[in-house]
């Protein structure tokens, strides 16, 4: 968004339920997986809607960007699920450091892990545009102080709170999202389809949740 293309939400749609339609149900460990190249797509897309958030975008996308490049570069032929690729690790000998809290350890699992933290913050944020806060930076604050903040220590938090000044207004915020090139509808039918972006995204990223907390990587308040 920094870049004045503005989040086409029907695209942003079709690439959560490729994703979701993805999910291998094969495998206990599996169960509520999805592939790790699907998954990627998924965090990109969602990254749109941080870059109509300013200063607030350039630390989130900037942490997202550096987890998405590693979990990348972590691919590998027979590891094609986000729960593969963390199983690898969680397998191997050392593994219980994967499992301490906020641990920075490891790759794909400590790079999953903080993608989840990031794209939850931007799913809350969503919902809290769509329930109509006038104010965005309170939206934005409020999303990061249930996510990314409690996982953050205090001068980060400090950082964040003092980036959300330069939040947009909703209204400008609205402006940057179209439910398709060419198409102009209300308010009320964008929010519609901003809560479904919401939605279905927060569904997929509850079932790699359910993973992360059943191999004692992730907190269990968090589902």
């Amino acid at each position: 968004m920094s870049d004045g293309r503005a989040v086409i939400l029907e695209d942003a749609l079709a690439v959560i339920a490729a994703a979701r339609a993805s999910a291998s149900h094969g495998h206990e460990r599996g169960t509520g997986g999805v592939s790790a190249r699907a998954y990627l797509r998924v965090v990109d897309t969602l990254c749109e809607f941080t870059g109509a958030l300013r200063g607030v975008a350039a630390m989130a996308t900037a942490d997202v960007a550096g987890n998405a490049r590693k979990l990348t570069a972590h691919l590998a032929p027979g590891y094609a699920m986000v729960w593969e690729l963390c199983v690898r690790e969680l397998d191997a000998p050392g593994a219980e450091r994967l499992r301490a809290p906020n641990c920075t350890d490891g790759i794909a699992c400590t790079s999953v892990l903080w993608l989840q933290r990031a794209l939850r913050f931007v799913v809350q944020g969503i919902r809290g545009v769509v329930n109509g806060d006038p104010s965005l930076s309170a939206v934005i604050a409020s999303a990061y102080n249930a996510t990314l903040g409690r996982h953050h220590g205090l001068l980060t938090r400090s950082a964040f709170h003092l980036a959300t000044l330069a939040t947009p207004s909703r209204d400008k915020f609205l402006r940057c999202m179209v439910i398709a090139p060419g198409v102009v509808v209300g308010e009320m039918q964008l929010t519609r389809e901003l809560a479904r972006v919401a939605k279905e995204a927060g569904a997929l990223l509850g079932a790699v949740d359910k993973f992360l907390i059943r191999e004692g990587v992730e907190e269990p308040w968090v589902a």
